[in-house]
């Protein structure tokens, strides 16, 4: 959009709430993490998108004015080859084949537990399981003799959001189930890749249809000068958040963001935008975090944070920004998060 002339008050505008705002996700939240935070998520996202495009209009007005009087100066478009609702279908089509290809399992894990069965926690001490009944779980790791385990419920002295380590043979039984309410999403799970590779197949007739041979090559040339400028930024980033990741420990998380203080509101807003978060992961996470002790101010700020802002999308926009830009975008994005994450505590923590 910005490369094309979108202003950068429309661009960041989009930028932030693309990701923060999807449909899927607002639903998600208010069903998992409860109705006050669903309403809050989109309230803060379509304003703080407002806001911060118009922020970023204004702090850099005299560079946007610059800028739009080379636009201007340009020759006039051609003629559009297509009409207006081709291209809407194109793109359509396209948005679809990610939705799909990309659509998560709403099922549950539930594992029975032999009874008194050794389980070795994340500090390496080893405790008994007196579970009466299968427990519902998130499958961490799997390797030929254990699985690593974090409880989605807090049942007799487990808490939720704890992990530990139990041997397979102590496993008795490992089933999915359905929450209810979500069978049609679990179907459109089983089925997601004819779904996704129906609209993969129209994005390619109307791609051949529709286009010419030039477009084609510049759009395929363009698809590759960008993954050759994000994929090594990307890498970086996912490597590095997925290491610091792994060394910082939830319970350290959950003991900083506890509260409604501006210092529990800071942290998590930080968290949030240095993070990746794949598609509506923030909501689990969230969910283990809050059952271990994290505030709803908090959870708010990360949610407002985390999905626009990661390491390697700041890479990113860093690549098509700039330093100033990006460093402004960043903390306009951490700052109102954490403001608005300790209004919303002060009223509903």
């Amino acid at each position: 959009m910005y490369r094309v002339g979108a202003g950068l008050g429309p661009a960041a505008a989009f930028l932030y709430s693309g990701p923060a705002i999807n449909v899927m996700a607002i639903f998600l939240t208010a069903r998992v993490l409860g109705f006050d935070l669903g309403i809050a998520r989109v309230i803060g996202a379509v304003a703080f998108a407002v806001i911060i495009g118009l922020l970023m209009a204004w702090f850099f007005r005299k560079e946007e004015a610059n800028r739009v009087k080379a636009f201007m100066a340009l020759p006039e478009s051609p003629k559009p080859k297509r009409r207006l609702w081709q291209n809407a279908a194109f793109l359509g089509a396209m948005i679809a084949f990610l939705v799909f290809s990309d659509w998560s399992d709403p099922s549950r894990t539930r594992v029975e537990i032999a009874p008194n069965a050794q389980v070795t926690l994340m500090d390496g001490t080893q405790r008994a399981t007196s579970f009466d009944r299968p427990i519902s779980v998130a499958v961490l790791l799997e390797t030929t003799s254990t699985y690593r385990l974090q409880m989605e419920e807090t049942l007799n002295g487990f808490t939720k959001g704890m992990k530990f380590n139990v041997e397979k043979t102590a496993v008795v039984s490992r089933t999915q189930d359905t929450p209810p309410g979500y069978e049609f999403a679990a179907w459109v799970y089983r089925n997601r890749w004819y779904f996704a590779g129906a609209f993969f197949i129209l994005t390619v007739l109307m791609a051949f249809g529709w286009f010419e041979k030039a477009e084609l090559g510049a759009w395929l040339q363009e698809t590759w000068s960008f993954s050759k400028q994000i994929i090594p930024l990307l890498f970086i980033g996912v490597f590095v958040t997925g290491f610091v990741g792994a060394l910082l420990p939830e319970k350290l998380v959950g003991s900083l963001v506890g509260g409604n203080s501006i210092r529990a509101n800071l942290v998590a807003s930080v968290v949030g935008a240095a993070w990746y978060f794949a598609t509506l992961t923030e909501i689990p996470i969230l969910e283990a975090l809050i059952g271990l002790g994290m505030g709803k101010g908090p959870a708010l700020s990360l949610l407002l944070a985390g999905p626009a802002l990661s390491l390697p999308s700041i890479a990113v926009i860093y690549s098509v920004w700039g330093f100033k830009k990006t460093a402004t975008f960043v903390l306009l994005t951490v700052i109102m998060s954490a403001i608005v994450g300790m209004i919303f505590g002060m009223f509903f923590g």
